[in-house]
C-alpha cells in the first residue's frame, strides 16, 4: 500500500492542478483537505500547508473581487468591470490565470449582449424613422389624390420633386424616387395620348366617351359628337377606366418595337395600380413581362404589391 502521505501530497497538487485550470470551487476543497490532515510526518511531505494557507487566502479575495467585477458588469458598467479585472489580473499569481480569463470571457460576452441590444435599439429607432418618411409621404400622395384623379400630373411633379430633402433616410428617399417615377410614367401616358388623338383619333364605340375622340390639351379630351359638334372633356371627367382604354388601344399598336410597348404597359399597370386597379396591374405587367422579360425588375420595384397576374 502506498503511504497516507502520498494520498495527501496527491491532493494537494491536484488541488493546485484544479486551480491552474480554473476550477476555483475543487481547487479550494483541495486545499483546504490538505490543511486539515492532522498527519505532520514525514515533514517535508507537510510542509506546503503554509502556501496552502496563503493561497486559501488569495482564492478567498478573488471570490470577493469576482462578485465585486461581477456587480459592476451586471450594473452595466462594463469598462469599471474590465479595469477592475485587469488591474487585479496584473498582480494575481500564475495559478489564478484561467480563472481570470473565464471572468473575462464572461465580460466579453456582457460587452456582445451589449452591442446587440444596442443595435436592436439603434434598428428600432432607425425604423421608426423609416416610417415617418413613409408616412411624410403617404401624406402627400393622398393630399395630391385630387390632381392624381384630375390627371393633373404635372403639379404633382412638382410636389414631389421637393420632398427628397425632407426625407430622413435613404429609404424614404428611394421611395420618393419610385412615387416620381410612377407619376412622370403616368404624364408620358397623357403625352403620348395627347400626341397619339391628333394624328389618330379613337373611333371606337364606347357610351362613356359619346363620340370620337380627336384631340386634347391641357384642358381636356376633345370629343367629335357625329354631327352634334365638338366639345372638350375635362380630365378629370375621363374615368380611369376610359383613359386606360384610350392609353392601351395606342400603347398596344404593333409598329412600336416591343420594349417600348412593354414600357407602356408597365406605365399602364402604374397607372391602373395607383387608381385602384390591382387586377388590371397586374395584368398589365404580365403582357409587360410576356414582351420583354428584363422588365420584370422595373414591375417589381415600381409595384411591389401587384404580382403579375396569370
Amino acid at each position: 500500500d502506498w503511504p497516507a502521505w502520498y494520498g495527501d501530497l496527491g491532493t494537494f497538487f491536484g488541488g493546485l492542478q484544479a486551480l491552474f485550470r480554473g476550477d476555483v470551487a475543487e481547487g479550494a476543497a483541495a486545499l483546504e483537505a490538505y490543511l486539515k490532515v492532522k498527519r505532520d510526518s514525514p515533514a517535508w511531505a507537510y510542509a506546503l500547508r503554509p502556501a496552502a494557507q496563503q493561497w486559501l487566502r488569495t482564492l478567498a479575495a478573488w471570490e470577493d473581487e469576482r462578485a465585486r467585477i461581477a456587480g459592476l458588469v451586471n450594473a452595466g458598467d462594463l469598462a469599471g468591470g474590465r479595469a477592475a479585472l485587469d488591474t487585479y489580473a496584473a498582480q494575481a499569481p500564475a495559478f489564478m490565470k484561467a480563472s481570470i480569463e473565464m471572468a473575462r470571457g464572461k465580460i466579453r460576452e456582457a460587452e456582445g449582449r451589449l452591442a446587440d441590444q444596442v443595435q436592436r435599439d439603434q434598428e428600432r429607432e432607425r425604423r421608426k424613422i423609416v416610417q415617418r418618411d413613409l408616412d411624410r409621404l403617404d401624406e402627400v400622395m393622398g393630399t395630391n389624390g385630387t390632381l392624381i384623379a384630375a390627371k393633373d400630373f404635372r403639379k404633382v411633379q412638382q410636389v414631389l420633386a421637393k420632398l427628397p430633402a425632407a426625407m430622413e433616410t435613404p429609404e424614404g428617399r428611394e421611395q420618393v424616387k419610385i412615387a416620381r417615377e410612377q407619376v412622370d410614367r403616368m404624364e408620358a401616358l397623357k403625352t403620348l395620348l395627347t400626341k397619339e388623338l391628333e394624328t389618330d383619333p379613337f373611333q371606337q364605340e364606347d357610351r362613356e366617351l359619346g363620340g370620337s375622340a380627336i384631340g386634347a390639351n391641357v384642358l381636356g379630351v376633345r370629343i367629335s359628337l357625329a354631327g352634334r359638334g365638338t366639345i372638350t372633356r375635362p380630365w378629370d371627367q375621363i374615368s380611369p377606366r376610359l383613359m386606360v382604354r384610350l392609353i392601351s388601344y395606342y400603347a398596344g399598336q404593333t409598329t412600336r418595337d416591343a420594349k417600348t410597348r412593354a414600357d407602356m404597359y408597365v406605365s399602364l399597370a402604374v397607372y391602373c395600380a395607383l387608381n385602384g386597379g390591382f387586377e388590371a396591374a397586374a395584368n398589365f405587367s404580365r403582357q409587360a413581362i410576356e414582351i420583354d422579360p428584363e422588365i420584370a425588375s422595373v414591375a417589381r420595384r415600381l409595384m411591389p404589391d401587384v404580382p403579375p397576374g396569370t
